[in-house]
């Protein structure tokens, strides 16, 4: 897995992910997470554009211990990706599980999502035709 972090703009962090993620990647990339939140306090949304997704790889996806520091952090997060991996991922980020709202987009709607991640405003459910 390769991992972006933008700089944080507008209560706006921005992560770029690819490739196959396994369970120690994904861990080392909730500290640099955990780490860009607590350097910019303002920040509350979460865009994550997924790109070249190859799924999930080993084991150990039990224990994460940086998401207590991120769900206290963020209020809402959009991932951006392809069609064919919306019902895994969401599963995988727990939608409907944690307190934080979480909402899929295509990468047509990725304007879409940054709108709708500083709005303030819920989309009572799904953005696109499934």
């Amino acid at each position: 897995m390769a991992m972006t972090v933008d700089p944080p703009s507008a209560r706006l962090l921005t992560v770029r992910v690819t490739g196959a993620w396994t369970a120690s990647e994904w861990r080392s990339a909730q500290v640099i997470l955990a780490d860009a939140f607590q350097r910019s306090s303002d920040v509350r949304a979460l865009l994550v554009i997924v790109e070249s997704f190859l799924g999930w790889k080993g084991s150990g996806w039990d224990d994460l211990p940086a998401q207590a520091t991120l769900d206290r952090r963020i209020e809402r997060m959009a991932i951006v990706g392809s069609q064919q991996w919306e019902d895994l991922v969401l599963m995988f980020v727990g939608k409907g599980l944690r307190r934080i709202e979480i909402e899929y987009f295509l990468p047509a709607e990725l304007e879409q999502a940054r709108r709708w991640l500083t709005s303030g405003q819920a989309t009572g459910g799904k953005t696109h035709e499934s």
